[in-house]
């Protein structure tokens, strides 16, 4: 029990760092001079952790960062600084597991064909998309499929944190920048 509450809570500081180096680059958000730097290396340091923790885990972030890659998400500095440190714990891990390939393109595989399902389907599927749905699907399926919550539970634990952070710094959705004080 020691161990999901401390990777649970490393998932969702993840999600909350994520968001925040975000909102410095996307946002707005600007609460001292580096302050986008600092969140991205505490984003990927984190990522750095729980990519040489297990294979699972591993497989977990490694497949959405490809994803990442993918869809040209790793669009500033602080998204580099953060992959860079993702990749980095990668390679510190080479000879303490075997590296869970399947796993990683199940996860990115998964992403990248609901992505293309997404953009060609029925309406009646929008709201699968719309709700996000989709990540959830690919992660309980690879859950199951490796008989393990940590297939799993970091989506959910980084969703909270992303989602704590929105809600506590109020950080508008995606495409919309908050106002600068004196521009609004």
């Amino acid at each position: 029990m020691t161990e999901f509450l401390f990777l649970s809570t490393l998932s969702f500081l993840f999600g909350v760092t994520q968001k925040l180096a975000d909102g410095h680059h996307e946002h707005g958000l600007n609460f001292f001079p580096g302050a986008g730097v600092v969140f991205g290396a505490l984003f990927g340091g984190i990522g750095f952790y729980l990519i040489g923790y297990s294979p699972v885990l591993q497989a977990v972030y490694l497949g959405p960062l490809l994803y990442w890659f993918y869809k040209k998400k790793i669009d500033c500095l602080y998204h580099v600084i953060a992959a860079g440190l993702m990749l980095l714990g990668m390679t510190a891990s080479l000879g303490h597991f075997d590296f869970p390939f399947w796993g990683v393109a199940w996860i990115f595989g998964g992403y990248a064909l609901l992505d293309y399902a997404k953009h060609h389907s029925q309406p009646s599927l929008k709201r699968f998309f719309a709700y996000r749905l989709h990540f959830h699907f690919v992660q309980l399926v690879y859950a199951l499929g490796v008989g393990e919550i940590y297939g799993y539970s970091p989506l959910v634990f980084n969703l909270l944190g992303i989602a704590v952070a929105n809600r506590f710094f109020a950080i508008p959705p995606a495409g919309h920048q908050k106002p600068v004080a004196g521009n609004a």
